[in-house]
């Protein structure tokens, strides 16, 4: 009895077991379940709305165009040519216009007095130097300098002093100069004057032509100190050195 009793109890033992396994198997599908739809509701938790993912991708394509604008806006002054060179104001504006200009074949030999000055001041304002350039510019003032076309005082003392700021020295350029201002230096004004005097000096050109010029100007000179001690004796509480005589 004993045995066959050992015998049931073994018979049911695998019975059980497989209703365990078959248990497990029953409520696996429905784990997977439950764990697949969590991970969908997480998704459509941290996936944002699709009107909010619209909106951020319109905005985030209209701060590309407008920074876009602005590199551009930016950019495009520093980019543009110059139209003459009064209006030069930096290194790369001077090298853009005298690019455009080389370009154009005789562009810089046909400018009149008045532009070649404007050039040369420009060149002085920003330090600009070329030799190709200045060899055209030196070739054109000379042109007019040999003319017999009377030329302006401040034309030729801005080509002067701009030469000289940027050591283009042209000693020809500067005997020229020099004779065609000795033909009208009792009719100079004297800031003209003193501009091309200065540039003179600066250069250290020394003409038997400038003679007449620098005497006006010595004579300037001494005219404007005696009005400056003339006007200080007139001051309020000034001590005049007049003698009275005695009594």
């Amino acid at each position: 009895e004993e045995e066959e009793e050992e015998e049931e109890e073994e018979e049911e033992a695998p019975a059980e077991t497989g209703k365990v396994k078959r248990r497990k198997k029953e409520f696996a599908w429905m784990d997977s379940d439950d764990e697949a739809s969590g991970s969908d509701e997480e998704e459509r938790e941290e996936a944002p709305p699709k009107e909010e993912r619209k909106q951020s991708s319109r905005k985030e394509d209209s701060d590309v165009e407008e920074r876009r604008r602005e590199t551009s806006d930016s950019e495009e002054p520093a980019q543009s040519v110059p139209n003459c060179a009064a209006e030069v104001q930096s290194l790369g504006q001077m090298m853009r216009l005298m690019e455009s200009w080389q370009r154009q074949r005789g562009r810089i030999l046909r400018l009149p007095m008045a532009e070649l000055s404007q050039v040369c001041q420009a060149c002085a304002r920003v330090k600009y130097f070329d030799s190709q350039s200045f060899a055209d510019i030196i070739a054109a003032v000379k042109v007019h300098l040999r003319s017999y076309v009377q030329l302006k005082a401040d034309d030729v003392g801005g080509v002067l002093s701009g030469l000289a700021d940027v050591n283009a020295y042209d000693k020809e350029v500067f005997d020229l100069a020099a004779s065609a201002m000795n033909r009208t230096a009792g009719h100079l004004q004297r800031p003209a004057r003193k501009v091309i005097l200065d540039a003179f000096k600066k250069v250290n050109h020394r003409s038997n032509s400038l003679r007449e010029m620098s005497e006006h100007e010595a004579k300037a000179r001494y005219d404007e100190r005696c009005s400056e001690v003339a006007a200080s004796w007139q001051r309020p509480g000034s001590t005049s050195t007049t003698w009275r005589g005695f009594g």
